[in-house]
C-alpha cells in the first residue's frame, strides 16, 4: 500500500514537472520569441547596434515597453522606434493608447504631432485627432474655431475648402457672426465658401461677413423686409439681379450704354430736324405779313 502512495506521488510529480515545463515552451518561449524578433527588427530599421552598452540598454527598456503594453507596444515600437517610449516617459501611457488607436499610416504623424494631436485626443477622442490627420495645419485650428462642432466641418468638407472657411471666420466681426457663417456653411456647404471667397475683397471695403451671408441666402432677415412683402421681394431681386451683372458682367453695361446711344442719337436727329422742317415751313407759310407764301399757295394749288 505504501508502495502504490508513493508511486502515485512520484507519478504526480513528474506529471507537474513536465506540466511546467511544456506551458513554459508552449507559452512563454513564443512571447520571449515574439520580443526578440521586434527588438532586433527595431535595432536593424533605426540604426542601432545591439551589441553595445546603448544597444543593450535599448533592448532593456524595449522589453520592459512590451511586457507593459503588450501588442500594442511591440507595433508602436517597430513603427517608432525609441522615441515612442520617450514620449510615454513625457507624455505618459495616453500617447501609447491614441497611437494604438489610428491605422499604422497615422503614427508617424501623431508621433510626430504629438504635443498638439495629444490633447485633442483627450478631449475629444479618436474624433479630434483624425480630423487632425485628415487636414494636417488645419484641423487643430478647425476645432480651436468651433469647438467639437468643428470637427464635423471639418470632415465635412476638402482641406482647401476648410482653409477658405476659417479665413471667413477669421473676418467675422463678433461671435454671432462666426455662429451664422457656420451655420451657413453646414448647410449650403461649398457654396457659400466659394461665394464668400470670391466676394471677400468688399469685407474691407465696408461690407461685413453678414451681409455677405445676406446677399447669397435670399431675403433680408431684418423685420422691414419681411413687413414689406412682394414689394420688397421684388426690390431685392432686381438688385440682386443689378449686383450680380455688376460684379460678373460689367462690359454688358457698357454694351447697353453703346446701345442706348446709337439707337437715341438717331432718333433725336430725326425729332430735331423734324422740328426745324415745320419750323421752316410755318415760317415759309406765313411770311412777315401773316399771309401764306407764294410758293406754299403753289404748292397746294398743284395738290
Amino acid at each position: 500500500m505504501k508502495i502504490s502512495v508513493f508511486r502515485i506521488a512520484l507519478f504526480a510529480f513528474v506529471a507537474i514537472f513536465f506540466s511546467v515545463h511544456i506551458s513554459y515552451a508552449f507559452l512563454a518561449n513564443p512571447v520571449s520569441k515574439v520580443v526578440r524578433e521586434t527588438i532586433e527588427y527595431t535595432a536593424k530599421k533605426f540604426g542601432i547596434e545591439l551589441s553595445k552598452d546603448a544597444g543593450k540598454v535599448f533592448a532593456e527598456k524595449a522589453a520592459q515597453f512590451i511586457a507593459k503594453h503588450g501588442d500594442d507596444g511591440a507595433r508602436l515600437l517597430r513603427h517608432a522606434g525609441p522615441e515612442i517610449m520617450e514620449l510615454s516617459v513625457k507624455h505618459g501611457d495616453d500617447i501609447v493608447r491614441m497611437c494604438a488607436s489610428h491605422s499604422d499610416n497615422a503614427i508617424s504623424f501623431l508621433i510626430k504631432n504629438a504635443d498638439d494631436a495629444l490633447p485633442l485626443w483627450r478631449q475629444f477622442g479618436k474624433k479630434g485627432t483624425e480630423v487632425m490627420i485628415k487636414h494636417p495645419g488645419l484641423g487643430e485650428h478647425a476645432i480651436k474655431e468651433f469647438g467639437s462642432e468643428g470637427i464635423t466641418l471639418a470632415n465635412r468638407l476638402s482641406s482647401e475648402s476648410l482653409n477658405k472657411a476659417l479665413v471667413l471666420s477669421s473676418k467675422a466681426a463678433s461671435q454671432a457672426e462666426k455662429r451664422t457663417l457656420f451655420d451657413t456653411i453646414m448647410r449650403r456647404g461649398d457654396d457659400v465658401i466659394e461665394f464668400l471667397w470670391k466676394h471677400k475683397w468688399k469685407i474691407g471695403a465696408g461690407a461685413t461677413v453678414y451681409t455677405l451671408l445676406k446677399d447669397f441666402e435670399g431675403l433680408p432677415v431684418d423685420e422691414t423686409a419681411k413687413s414689406s412683402g412682394r414689394q420688397n421681394l421684388l426690390q431685392w431681386i432686381m438688385s440682386r439681379a443689378i449686383n450680380k451683372v455688376l460684379d460678373e458682367y460689367p462690359w454688358i453695361i457698357l454694351v447697353f450704354i453703346g446701345f442706348i446711344i446709337m439707337w437715341l442719337y438717331p432718333l433725336l436727329k430725326w425729332i430735331w430736324n423734324l422740328r426745324n422742317y415745320f419750323s421752316s415751313n410755318k415760317k415759309a407759310y406765313t411770311g412777315e405779313s401773316g399771309k401764306a407764301a407764294p410758293e406754299v399757295i403753289i404748292r397746294r394749288e398743284l395738290l
